[in-house]
């Protein structure tokens, strides 16, 4: 009986580390280029994307690249935006951020977000979830916390200058708060 639960315990191991992040069955991006995790040295370079996009829903996700919290909070943004909607045009701006033992830029798998409309940071100084918090943008953190596992969505015309504008709705953690998601966001996005 004891070697029965040991081999099934096995086998679920086996089956929940593969459908974390990146072993979903989510097909790359067509282009099959190397995907680029890009460092974050200043709240500026965010920003600049972010507006880069402007005309597009945009959508900022921060995640920890441990494999057990990616496979959480960012398999929902993965699957019910960026699959669901494979031909919406939006960007999604995914700062990875440490913030669990084990985390590191090494751990970041090119698999999870794969997809052209997502641009990923790496912050390794925790810039982002700071800079969050200490906004209480949303709702989320405070001043001297780090947001983090949250997500934040804009409209095609929010801009930021000081802050980004025309937040629809923020969460925190990601899959526990995602009804947000889909009455704001996922509207916007069409079939």
């Amino acid at each position: 009986m004891t070697r029965i639960v040991l081999a099934l315990l096995a086998v679920a191991l086996l089956v929940s580390t593969s459908a974390g992040c990146g072993g979903s069955g989510h097909t790359p991006s067509s282009t099959g280029s190397k995907r680029t995790l890009t460092d974050l040295h200043d709240i500026g370079q965010l920003r600049r994307a972010f507006n880069a996009a402007y005309g597009e829903p945009r959508l900022i996700v921060l995640v920890s690249p441990t494999r057990s919290v990616c496979a959480l909070g960012a398999s929902w943004p993965r699957t019910h935006v960026l699959d669901a909607h494979p031909n919406a045009k939006l960007s999604v701006f995914a700062v990875w951020i440490p913030m669990l033992a084990g985390d590191s830029r090494g751990s970041w798998d090119e698999n999870v977000l794969d997809d052209l409309r997502v641009h990923e940071f790496w912050d390794g100084e925790r810039i982002a979830g700071t800079w969050l918090a200490d906004k209480r943008l949303g709702g989320l953190g405070a001043p001297g916390s780090v947001v983090w596992d949250a997500y934040f969505a804009f409209p095609a015309r929010s801009t930021w200058k000081n802050e980004p504008s025309r937040l629809l709705v923020a969460g925190s953690d990601i899959i526990d708060n995602v009804g947000g998601l889909e009455r704001s966001f996922l509207p916007l996005l069409g079939r």
